[in-house]
C-alpha cells in the first residue's frame, strides 16, 4: 500500500473566508476612526476648558463661548454645545458631556457610539 502524504496548507475557503473577516474589521475600524478621533479632540478641549482658573465661577453660557472657540479650530462637527451641561449636584461644580453619534458600518447597519464623560472644575 502507498502511503499518502497528509496535505497542508490553508483551503481556498478558509482563505476567502480570512480576507473578509479582515475586510470588515477594517472597513469598520475606518468609519469609527474619526469619531474617536474628534471625541479626543473634545475632551483635550473640555479638560483645558474645565482646568482654567476660576472654571467653577463661571456661567454655563460663558464655558460653551470658550469651547465653541476652541470647536471651530479644530473643526468639531458632531458636539453640539447643548451636549455640554453644568451639573452643580454634590457640592463641586462639573462640566458634563453627553452625545451620541451614529455612523453607517457596512451595507444597511449602523453603529452607535456614545460618549458620557464628567469634568471637575477648578476653583
Amino acid at each position: 500500500m502507498r502511503d499518502l502524504k497528509r496535505q497542508q496548507g490553508v483551503s481556498i475557503i478558509a482563505l476567502v473566508a480570512g480576507v473578509a473577516l479582515a475586510v470588515v474589521v477594517v472597513t469598520i475600524g475606518v468609519r469609527l476612526l474619526p469619531i474617536y478621533m474628534e471625541y479626543f479632540s473634545v475632551n483635550s478641549i473640555l479638560k483645558d476648558v474645565s482646568s482654567q482658573g476660576g472654571a467653577s465661577k463661571r456661567s454655563i453660557t460663558e464655558i460653551r463661548k470658550s469651547a465653541e472657540r476652541h470647536f471651530s479650530v479644530n473643526d468639531i462637527n458632531r458636539v453640539k454645545l447643548t451636549d455640554i451641561v453644568l451639573d452643580t449636584k454634590g457640592g463641586k461644580p462639573e462640566l458634563v458631556l453627553k452625545y451620541e453619534v451614529r455612523t453607517k458600518l457596512i451595507g444597511n447597519v449602523d453603529g452607535v457610539v456614545v460618549f458620557d464623560r464628567r469634568y471637575e472644575l477648578q476653583p
